[in-house]
């Protein structure tokens, strides 16, 4: 938490002199990333030894001075580790990739240094899969909605270092076993899943 908040006041301090300069009108291109290690307390749980490494990628739309619109793209890609007959451990691969809509308000002025945003998003999502021993991975698609909110940070009026908070919220839909779980008179179980990120990066405007 100690190095979080000294990071945050370096930012602020290097943008101190540096002000924003947003106009209705003006495009956005982010880049954010975000590392996670996922730990279950439950004995044997799936997500026990999870890496996520996230990447995001956001064009958006001025429509104001304070209010964005633009469509977000987050490639999740992770390993779980899991253990074979043998005792012996293996990292297996998987991902998420989903294209959503995302809209953000800004809470401060449009010359101002250091902005507050919150906002939403919402789209669908394709995750995939290789369990232990499968020849092919598996897929299951999603529906995927949440909110986000952070400090834009500028360095000059057209550059913002970016720490962004998120919460994503995912409900399965289809799934490629679905045919087969019915087949054995098994109906598929909905699931819902919700992850929380904290995403640095930056941003530039045109």
């Amino acid at each position: 938490m100690k190095r979080s908040m000294a990071v945050v006041g370096v930012l602020l301090l290097v943008s101190s002199m540096a002000m924003a300069a947003i106009e209705a009108g003006m495009k956005e291109v982010a880049v954010q990333f975000s590392f996670q290690e996922i730990k279950s307390d439950t004995e044997g749980s799936s997500e026990d030894g999870m890496y996520n490494m996230i990447g995001q990628l956001t064009l958006n739309y001025f429509m104001a001075s304070h209010w964005s619109f633009g469509v977000q793209t987050l490639l999740n890609v992770n390993a779980s580790e899991t253990t074979k007959a043998d005792g012996t451990s293996e990292l297996q691969p998987g991902g998420t990739a989903f294209v959503m809509a995302r809209t953000d308000l800004y809470l401060g002025g449009a010359e101002w240094a250091t902005i507050p945003y919150v906002g939403g998003h919402g789209g669908y999502s394709i995750y995939a899969f290789q369990s232990a021993g499968a020849e092919k991975a598996d897929w299951q698609s999603e529906i995927a909605y949440g909110g986000q909110g952070g400090l834009k940070i500028f360095a000059t009026e057209r550059v913002s270092w970016n720490l962004e908070g998120d919460v994503t919220i995912f409900e399965t839909g289809d799934s490629s076993s679905d045919d087969e779980l019915r087949a054995l008179g098994i109906e598929p179980t909905e699931m819902k899943l919700r992850v929380t990120s904290l995403l640095i990066g930056f941003s530039y405007y045109f």
